[in-house]
């Protein structure tokens, strides 16, 4: 009889999965991590037969994790992928279908245990295992399922090691019985994790051999701390006002990592050794701080180090002691942008300071990031994209501001492409703005009588990086705001990014204003002053509209009429100038009422006032205050 075979963690008894799923097999298998024989056995190289196969899993997170895994696992008649199913933190793909797969694997919701999303793969007689359930997960992944790890194929040794090549579908599991490959052949894998294993100079070997940190670094680059799988674990769906008080950490039974409500209910436990999952950071999403103070000082520190790390790519405010800071393996800037957290923040500081931890966390412990890092010698590394920032002007007057702010980003790979739409800069001031700019300078001539989206398409024709940035002439942008959204684009799979329009300066009134901020998400709108898009992305949809006005939503249309998706990324790298009522709204295309803003505003403050993220490495000068007058909604004269 062949087996069928089950693997993954279960909540429940496998007389119900049978009953479920409608098997008839009386023959089960079920895989242990724990035992290496169970995935490469004495038949290893031979082709391996299931009547059923069975993933089971209790999130997303887990499921990619066992995909290296499962290359071992030959074929199947069905396969069936179990994720549990009672939170869904991003926009839900739908149950797979034979139309919906690029695999064109034949895949429909089946019936499974309570609770749990259960989805049936069959391709005629037998279907690729990993196959089957990597069209699954990719299929349930959020936007482009792209590699996370930039193409790089990574394959491990040991199954525990499944971890550090989460994120890529070509990442393989080679027990070390299988590493002799003929000279004349391919290497399966570019890096190997491996502790152990060793090849002759006369032998066909991977590119880097990585080892797992015996004494662990406490640069944040220690290799003893798996990278984050951020298309599950990230900032989306940050709460900037949180419903609820403090999630307390208490070590539990079996060395868990336990989360415990204030009137003592465990909501959530996580295993030694087991990652931060999208569910249980969903339940961290309505609280005001995850709360380590009852965590004894002899904990793990690996164990410690991943849940943090994990936790701050997810941009979870936490309260951490200096004493379990210290040791941490997370590097030291990352350590201290963790100490400044305190309970009388006010909501935007405390925002502003997750917006930091998290920038800082996905520089050490994104995918892409962390490979980087490890494998840069081995001349592996993937070169940083670039992005073309486009700036179409009408007024000579604000150039140079403008400029000026593109030249500040923190982006390195930054080009900034200049459209003069009706008028013309030569000679000494044309030569001092680009010598000023520090960055490369295109400037393009367009004539006063083209209309905005021709002048667009003008720049991005002049222009040379993987990504177009639309940037205003007039409005004030934090020097993170091309590298937070470059860094969302990965983490949400999107292909238009940008921000909401959350901060205003309202000239003709004097005053600031916030509309209400909904933290990082999927949208059907951005500001159109912060739109970043793919060049080829863009090319696709047919460029900007030839037309005068709403050219930003006519291309948010056209992204989302292919199937795109727009990410709309935190608030506090864009404030907005509403100039004062004259002729069109101040040259402004889109010229809603200033009392829209005022309405709908949830603080105001007199004069010019920047949000944190932009204030903290602001250089320039700020509007020279036209009134003098106090909003009777006045919260403070500063953003707090």
């Amino acid at each position: 009889m062949i087996p069928t075979t089950v693997t993954g963690k279960h909540n429940f008894a496998l007389t119900e999965l049978e009953s479920s799923l409608n098997l008839l097999s009386p023959h089960w298998h079920q895989l242990d991590l724990t035992r290496i024989e169970d995935l490469t056995g004495d038949d290893l190289g031979k082709p391996r037969w299931h009547d059923s196969f069975i993933l089971v899993a209790s999130s997303y997170v887990e499921a990619w994790e066992w995909l290296p895994l499962l290359r071992q696992m030959g074929k199947a008649h069905r396969v069936f992928v179990l994720i549990r199913g009672e939170a869904r933190p991003f926009p839900a793909a739908g149950p797979p279908t034979a139309s919906q797969l690029a695999t064109g694997l034949a895949c429909g919701n089946a019936s499974g245990p309570v609770g749990y999303l259960c989805v049936r793969v069959i391709d005629g007689t037998w279907v690729d295992v990993h196959r089957a359930v990597a069209a699954v997960l990719t299929h349930q992944t959020p936007g482009k399922a792209g590699s996370l790890l930039h193409g790089l194929r990574v394959g491990v040794t040991e199954p525990t090691h499944a971890p550090w090549a989460v994120g890529d579908t070509l990442s393989s599991f080679l027990p070390e019985s299988s590493l002799r490959v003929d000279p004349s052949d391919i290497f399966p894998v570019d890096v190997l994790i491996s502790g152990t294993a060793t090849f002759a100079d006369n032998q066909r070997g991977p590119r880097t051999i990585l080892k797992i940190d015996e004494s662990p670094r406490a640069d944040g680059w220690s290799t003893a701390l798996p990278p984050i799988n951020t298309r599950f674990v990230s900032p989306q769906g940050f709460e900037p006002y949180p419903a609820k008080g403090r999630l307390e950490v208490r070590l539990g039974e079996s060395g868990a990592l336990d989360f415990v409500d204030g009137g003592g209910e465990l909501l959530a436990s996580i295993g030694a050794g087991t990652a931060l999952d999208e569910f249980t950071l969903e339940l961290m999403r309505d609280r005001s701080y995850l709360d380590f103070s009852r965590i004894p000082m002899d904990i793990d520190l690996i164990q410690m180090s991943r849940l943090v790390s994990a936790g701050a790519v997810g941009g979870v405010p936490m309260l951490i002691s200096s004493q379990h800071r210290e040791g941490l393996l997370l590097g030291q800037d990352l350590v201290e942008t963790l100490s400044t957290f305190s309970e009388e923040d006010t909501a935007m500081v405390r925002e502003s300071k997750s917006i930091l931890m998290r920038r800082t966390a996905l520089k050490y412990f994104a995918p892409s990031q962390r490979w980087a890092y490890w494998v840069k010698r081995s001349g592996l590394a993937p070169a940083t994209e670039s992005v073309s920032v486009i700036l179409a002007t009408k007024r000579a007057g604000r150039v140079a501001e403008a400029v000026r702010q593109v030249s500040e980003q923190t982006w390195p790979e930054v080009e900034i492409v200049l459209v003069l739409h009706g008028f013309d800069m030569t000679g000494a001031d044309l030569s001092n703005l680009v010598s000023a700019a520090e960055r490369p300078v295109t400037v393009v001539r367009a004539d006063g009588n083209l209309m905005l989206g021709e002048v667009l398409n003008l720049g991005v024709e002049a222009a040379s990086g993987s990504y177009i940035a639309k940037m205003d002439d007039d409005d004030w942008y934090g020097s993170h705001h091309l590298e937070d959204l470059m860094q969302a684009r990965v983490y949400s799979g999107a292909d238009l990014l940008g921000s909401q329009v959350e901060f205003v300066y309202l000239e003709e009134l004097d005053i600031t204003t916030r509309r209400p901020p909904e933290g990082e998400r999927y949208s059907d709108h951005v500001a159109g002053g912060t739109m970043l898009i793919g060049r080829s992305t863009l090319r696709e949809v047919g460029g900007w509209r030839p037309v005068h006005r709403a050219v930003d939503r006519c291309l948010l249309n056209a992204v989302e009429a292919v199937g795109g998706l727009t990410y709309r990324g935190h608030g506090q790298n864009y404030m907005m100038h509403r100039h004062a009522q004259e002729g069109n709204h101040g040259g402004h295309t889109w010229a809603p009422d200033t009392e829209i803003f005022v309405q709908n505003s949830v603080q105001q403050w007199d004069g010019f006032v920047l949000p944190p993220q932009i204030e903290s490495s602001w250089t320039g000068e700020a509007p020279v205050r036209s009134m003098h007058r106090k909003s009777i909604f006045s919260n403070s004269d500063a953003c707090e």
